[in-house]
């Protein structure tokens, strides 16, 4: 108990550092999340510019995010040992109740991800090569419209946003949407980007209550429209589960379909851009979702697979952790040229919140994307059938196992 709570103590650092970190930019103090936006930005010069700020800013705490992270493996170690289990991947793997399947069997999905979808992602990335006309593609160069067009605008202000995305679920489910309704009434959701707050989104349980509560850093982009229907996916799983009568049913749902319940509402509130853009914007936004999609998993089997690295090396060395990270990034990193930001490269790993407060929660986010699209394809066939079987999925909550909870899903699919 002891080192859960230091280790609490210490994920609570992580927030504080990363959420004090500002630049400078065009005569304001910006959070990082605030610079994201301007990566989107169809001038190369003001795209590097912001990348460069941003990526410096953080490589001034290169040494305080080290040290934490250090500190954190070494009391997760000690729990590993105080169970008399052999290293720490084997604890986490009972600690998130994983019954489904091994870390072996992960490393296939890696492998899988490595020889079926990078090489999709490849082309991607040489056809955005060749639409941006530039002869590498450079760290800046992945978020922007490859054709030049200006950065999607979906809403100004929160409140504008909050409205529109009410109009989404209105439209796609009655009692979806009045559960929405629901958390603007009573004041659960914190949208805003400030400084000095912790980065990031996320969809918290309030266990007493038994309602949802929303936190994120919107800034004004496309992705802050995405992110709200993820995480209104996650507030309509607990308020599905509101009536089951253990605490454990309530709140120990398996994180693997957890995130099905947030990706499958991506997914079908994309089909209802129209709220937010015009009809050639809303096809802009859908092919950059999907491509974004498919960028993804890479992206996931690399943080996953250097988290299986360094639990398994225990006694690494912070040398040997930059070279293992590096050598999954060349393997799995695509195209992107990173001559001249080779130090930003090696810490990458520091940008990810789950590999210093959620070890090993990173494959879910793989797995439960296989299953969202499945709900999604229903959905294009039958939206009423689809919405039903994912409505009694999330009823479930945390009564049954994920094979079961997957089979409530899969009926529409027989």
């Amino acid at each position: 108990m002891a080192h859960e709570t230091e280790e609490a103590k210490l994920s609570q650092q992580y927030d504080e550092i990363t959420g004090a970190m500002t630049v400078p930019f065009r005569g304001e103090k910006r959070t990082l999340q605030e610079m994201w936006a301007y990566l989107q930005e169809s001038n190369r010069g003001t795209r590097q510019e912001a990348w460069e700020l941003s990526y410096n800013r953080a490589l001034a705490d290169q040494d305080k995010l080290d040290c934490l992270f250090e500190s954190m493996f070494q009391c997760r170690k000690q729990m590993a040992t105080n169970t008399g289990i052999k290293n720490y991947r084997d604890y986490a793997w009972r600690r998130l109740r994983r019954f489904d399947y091994t870390p072996d069997q992960c490393t296939t999905f890696h492998l899988a991800i490595e020889s079926a979808i990078l090489p999709v992602v490849c082309e991607l990335q040489k056809q955005r090569l060749k639409q941006l006309c530039v002869d590498t593609l450079r760290p800046w160069d992945t978020e922007v419209d490859p054709n030049g067009h200006a950065p999607l605008r979906p809403f100004i202000g929160i409140p504008e946003l909050v409205a529109r995305t009410q109009r989404v679920f209105d439209r796609i489910d009655g009692e979806l949407a009045s559960g929405f309704q629901q958390l603007q009434d009573l004041r659960l959701m914190d949208l805003e980007n400030r400084q000095n707050k912790a980065p990031g989104g996320y969809q918290v349980p309030l266990s007493e209550s038994r309602m949802p509560f929303i936190f994120l850093n919107t800034v004004g982009v496309h992705m802050d429209v995405l992110t709200l229907f993820h995480e209104g996916g996650h507030a309509f799983h607990t308020l599905a589960s509101q009536s089951q009568p253990l605490v454990s049913y309530r709140t120990s749902i398996p994180i693997e379909f957890c995130e099905v319940a947030s990706m499958s509402m991506e997914l079908i509130g994309s089909e209802h851009l129209s709220e937010f853009y015009s009809p050639a914007d809303v096809r802009r936004a859908r092919r950059a979702h999907f491509e974004a999609i498919l960028t993804s998993f890479p992206w996931l089997a690399t943080v996953d697979a250097f988290q299986h690295w360094i639990y398994m090396h225990p006694a690494h060395t912070r040398a040997e952790r930059a070279e293992a990270w590096l050598a999954l990034m060349n393997r799995l990193g695509g195209l992107v040229d990173w001559t001249g930001c080779e130090r930003v490269r090696a810490n990458l790993w520091h940008d990810v919140g789950h590999i210093f407060q959620c070890p090993f929660y990173f494959v879910e986010y793989g797995i439960a994307c296989l299953g969202a699209l499945q709900i999604w394809a229903n959905w294009k066939r039958d939206p009423n059938g689809a919405l039903a079987a994912y409505k009694r999925a999330l009823a479930l909550g945390g009564s049954r196992p994920l094979p079961v909870v997957r089979d409530e899903l899969d009926e529409l699919s027989a």
